[in-house]
């Protein structure tokens, strides 16, 4: 039987085979605060997208790595001492075809057979090796149990001989096929469990979709200019099933729910979050419904403003005055900035605002209100402070774009998972059809801005994920 043991195994060789481990246990994901995602906030993100494992790259892994020789063993055929010699090679590229969660495996294989018998206590054998080909097929069925791992269903589903492997020993034809079959009909259950066995091992599914949580789940960097800006997300939800209405790939279905931020604050400590149990249900839809929240805290305003104020110079009916100094605070429901200015006046006024993106995306400050703080001011100063085109230079001045970012933000995502390890090894598509501004929220010392971003992803996991680890 050391030859069937040794003909299925080759049947799943992809590189990627480890060891048997006793699992690890895991539980429930509890999340660890590690960033503030805003939970008073209702930023739920809900991601439906595919994952795809193309079947020809498991192809072209297992035909690497299958040896010339499969098999040179020799086996007992019968309890008078008859002896089957064998060389098994592979004949030409096993091919792999996939639909739905099936996986249906073919090998070619060059039988070279040489017969012993004992005829009246004479021994006989023919003197050169005869060559047969036979082609070997198998049916496995895929599923995830709650822990990710494959429950796959096995069936040894035909041994077909492309040439009958009969030959003549003494005048007496010798049906090789018989005996060959009768063995695999007397071990198809051991055959079938092994091979399930080397499936779960083999496939690399469960360390993958692990390998797709994290990356899920780590802070990436989005933007350096202007600033920097990170994409953190705090995935809760997650579970996959296998879609049963695609061939050629084997595809899982992710389905995932998150919490997701983008702030110019660099992330914290990272504690890494456990793979959660697959509580997965048949889902058919794709698509992202995503909710992020853009966080502006007051230091990144006090930045900007200043950047885009102080020094400037404003002149108005004769009047020269420059912006000394600006400093920006968040309150309940708007902005408020105390600016101090010089020239042929001197004044500090504070100015309330609410940030506004227009049509065109572009920030700024609107609904403003003026105050002159300074007691030794003449009332004209207040008239001449508090006028439209005082409000319209704040507004023109304060102007920032954001169309750059939010426009080709879904690339910026893009290009920072490319950048992981696990993205080098994984083919993204992301694609944002619309990013619409939602609401504005304020807290103490910043601001959050809330976008409806709707899209489509798709995952496609590369040759490389086989390779064995070094």
């Amino acid at each position: 039987m050391k030859l069937y043991w040794s003909w299925l195994w080759i049947l799943l060789l992809p590189a990627c085979s480890e060891g048997k481990k006793q699992p690890e246990v895991e539980v429930p994901l509890e999340v660890k605060e590690a960033y503030d995602f805003h939970l008073d906030v209702a930023n739920v993100s809900r991601l439906d997208f595919p994952l795809d494992f193309v079947t020809r790259d498991l192809e072209q892994v297992i035909n690497d790595k299958l040896p010339k020789i499969l098999v040179d063993e020799t086996m007992s055929i019968s309890d008078k001492g008859d002896s089957l010699a064998v060389i098994i090679e592979t004949l030409g590229r096993a091919t792999l075809f996939s639909s739905g969660n099936k996986i249906y495996t073919s090998i070619p294989l060059q039988v070279s057979a040489v017969i012993t018998k004992r005829v009246l206590g004479i021994k006989f054998s023919n003197k050169q090796p005869i060559d047969f080909s036979i082609n070997l097929g198998v049916e496995t069925k895929l599923a995830f149990n709650d822990r990710w791992e494959l429950n796959p269903s096995c069936t040894l589903s035909e041994v077909t001989w492309i040439e009958k492997p009969e030959m003549d020993l003494l005048l007496v034809k010798v049906n090789l096929e018989k005996i060959i079959d009768r063995q695999i009909e007397k071990n198809k259950d051991k055959l079938e469990s092994a091979l399930c066995e080397l499936v779960h091992n083999a496939v690399p599914i469960r360390a993958e979709v692990k390998k797709v949580w994290q990356l899920m789940s780590d802070p990436h960097r989005v933007a350096k200019k202007p600033v920097e800006l990170w994409l953190n997300s705090n995935p809760d939800e997650f579970s996959a099933s296998f879609d049963t209405d695609v061939k050629d790939t084997l595809r899982v279905n992710i389905h995932c729910t998150s919490s997701l931020a983008i702030s110019p604050e660099a992330p914290l400590d990272y504690e890494p979050a456990k793979l959660p149990l697959n509580r997965a249900k048949k889902r058919t839809g794709e698509g992202l419904q995503l909710k992020a929240a853009v966080t502006v805290p007051a230091g990144l305003l006090n930045q900007l403003l200043q950047s885009k104020l102080e020094g400037q110079n404003f002149a108005y009916q004769g009047v020269s005055i420059d912006i000394r100094s600006v400093r920006a605070t968040v309150e309940s429901d708007h902005l408020s900035f105390i600016i101090t200015i010089v020239g042929d006046i001197e004044s500090t006024i504070q100015v309330k605002a609410r940030p506004e993106l227009d049509k065109d995306r572009q920030l700024s400050i609107e609904d403003i209100e003026i105050e002159v703080l300074s007691d030794n001011q003449f009332m004209s100063t207040l008239a001449w402070l508090t006028n439209a085109t005082m409000k319209s230079y704040l507004t023109d001045a304060t102007k920032v774009d954001l169309n750059p970012l939010l426009s080709t933000l879904d690339e910026k995502i893009m290009a920072a998972l490319d950048k992981s390890n696990t993205g080098k090894k994984i083919d993204l598509k992301l694609i944002f059809d619309t990013v619409e501004e939602d609401r504005l929220i304020f807290e103490n010392d910043q601001f959050i801005w809330l976008f409806d971003i709707e899209g489509r992803a798709q995952m496609r996991l590369l040759p490389e994920l086989l390779e064995p680890a070094s």
